[in-house]
């Protein structure tokens, strides 16, 4: 039996939904979920081959989603799997709503122009520090497991109808055409961890590129006890058991073909 611990932000309700799913059908795997949401998951400390709260909030959430004391032994689990903790396209989507490579066709609004090699170094650069890396180098502080990483699902395709501020430069850059330079260069930088394994969203899921099909971000639901808590009709970004299900799979069958 494969031992999996599973370490997300708030997009792990999804996968933690999905796995209750597909459980009786994986004898193979007994998996662990840590969750919290946000980036509460900062305050993780190593202490003696564990990864261990500082923080009440993170420290009650860790312990409704795992069940346990809240606490991440290393030696418990043959691997781990990190779930967004930050890491994913939407960075990338911001970094081009105020400058653009040379590559970029986009040319609307005000912006600076810079090489492709600079806006790269720019993007390597934000996710090297993001809370999935740290979390990253605090486990190969403690274990020598493989750990995989599956960034933030792309947002769903209703997105491009959104009139909020926040989210309108996701239009801007499919319809000038960006969108798969975006998903090209989240490519190159995911191939650029040492050590580390990216496990890219299913391809099933996907309704363009940069979109993940609207039917699964539909009854999303909060990291929060009982799962009970929606996520608005306007949120985009968060996914829901079906997408979770898909994921959890696609997992199993990368542990089983590496």
């Amino acid at each position: 039996m494969t031992r999996v611990c599973i370490i997300g932000n708030s997009h792990l309700a999804a996968w933690k939904l999905g796995w209750d799913r597909l459980r009786e059908g994986a004898k193979d795997f007994d998996v662990t979920f840590f969750g919290s949401p946000r980036n509460t998951m900062h305050a993780l400390s190593v202490q003696e081959g564990r990864l261990v709260p500082t923080l009440p909030e993170l420290q009650n959430s860790l312990v409704f989603t795992s069940g346990g004391t809240g606490e991440i032994v290393a030696a418990d689990y043959d691997l781990f799997c990190l779930v967004g903790l930050g890491y994913g396209a939407r960075w990338i989507v911001d970094l081009h709503r105020d400058h653009r490579a040379e590559s970029h066709g986009c040319r609307v609004g005000t912006f600076t122009l810079v090489s492709d090699a600079c806006f790269e170094a720019a993007i390597r650069g934000t996710f090297s520090d993001m809370l999935a890396l740290q979390t990253y180098r605090k486990l190969r502080e403690i274990t020598a497991a493989p750990v995989i990483l599956a960034p933030h699902p792309l947002p769903s395709l209703d997105i491009l109808s959104s009139e909020d501020p926040q989210e309108t430069h996701w239009r801007v850059v499919a319809e000038a055409g960006d969108d798969r330079s975006v998903v090209e260069l989240m490519d190159r930088v995911n191939r650029g961890w040492q050590g580390l394994r990216i496990l890219p969203q299913p391809a099933d899921t996907l309704a363009q590129p940069l979109f993940t099909q609207p039917r699964f971000s539909l009854g999303s639901v909060r990291l929060s006890q009982g799962f009970q808590h929606k996520h608005p009709e306007s949120d985009h970004f968060h996914m829901n058991a079906d997408y979770g299900a898909t994921c959890m799979e696609a997992l199993m069958a990368a542990v089983k073909q590496p």
